[in-house]
């Protein structure tokens, strides 16, 4: 790429895609890509022709969509001060989060692509961005223990119902308090949900995410929190949703959940758990990147 004016003259020719289009084009991807992914070593001529078609499909609706990631990418500039990556590197990534919604969208299923792709646009600049910084300030054998540390604070949550004390996980991990809280604060990379109360204030996505031993830095912590939400089933999704009171929910006690499942207090309590802990879990997949 020889600057943005050049690449934005470039994708311009590119002329936007009706619904109809859409849809035709991602049959030929799921076709092509279902071959791909199969047990299959080698394919017919019927078969090559069927992925040669995909391919160019695929082709297509990535090129007719690339306004919509300089847009994306538009939205984090700021965050490359001090950075050394630049806007075109942002744009390059998230045409790569781009080519991997191509693959996997069904326009049959009622939504358009700009919509469905949003969210793996967003994902692939955002976690280059971290990856990038992380890769500057944080060491290797920094991360490890990093690793270390949040896996075992997952391990004793499921087993005690409820986050370890800097002082337990200082001793479970064999580490000083003094660098574990270090190693903490310089990751801040994963949100506590426990810090709620039962009779249910108010609970906006930034508190969500800042009452926690893992804190997290405000945009981009919120950005790793959505993202992983769509990770969750959609029952996961509405729950945790539901009981902090995110996305516009208004924040419920188990009682009041529990009373509009038909369950038990304590089963909506257990639902609530394991889905906190698979959001944990995907937000550690999400936003730790080695080095």
């Amino acid at each position: 790429m020889d600057s943005v004016g050049d690449y934005l003259s470039r994708i311009a020719r590119y002329p936007l895609l009706t619904g109809e289009q859409e849809i035709s084009l991602s049959k030929k991807i799921l076709e092509a890509e279902k071959l791909i992914k199969g047990e299959s070593q080698s394919f017919n001529r019927q078969e090559k022709k069927t992925i040669q078609i995909g391919n160019k499909a695929k082709e297509k609706l990535v090129n007719c969509n690339l306004r919509l990631v300089v847009h994306i990418a538009s939205k984090y500039k700021k965050r490359l001060k001090g950075n050394s990556m630049e806007f075109l590197d942002l744009i390059q990534e998230g045409s790569i989060g781009l080519q991997r919604a191509a693959e996997l969208f069904d326009g049959t299923r009622g939504y358009k692509f700009s919509t469905y792709s949003f969210w793996w646009i967003r994902q692939a600049i955002t976690r280059a961005i971290d990856h990038k910084e992380r890769a500057i300030r944080i060491p290797q054998n920094c991360l490890e223990k990093v690793f270390k540390a949040v896996k075992t604070a997952e391990i004793f949550t499921a087993k005690n119902d409820r986050e370890p004390t800097i002082k337990e996980l200082s001793a479970l991990t064999e580490t000083s308090i003094e660098e574990l809280t270090m190693l903490l604060e310089r990751s801040k990379n994963l949100a506590s949900l426990d810090q709620t109360d039962e009779e249910g204030k108010p609970w906006s996505e930034a508190n969500f995410i800042d009452h926690n031993f893992f804190k997290l830095e405000t945009e981009s912590s919120i950005e790793i929190m959505e993202d992983a939400l769509c990770f969750l089933a959609p029952k996961d999704q509405v729950l945790l949703k539901k009981r902090f009171g995110l996305k516009g929910h208004k924040c419920s006690t188990y009682t009041k959940l529990a009373e509009e499942s038909g369950v038990s207090r304590e089963r909506v309590r257990q639902k609530c758990e394991t889905a906190k802990t698979r959001l944990r879990l995907q937000m550690l997949r999400n936003s730790f990147i080695p080095v």
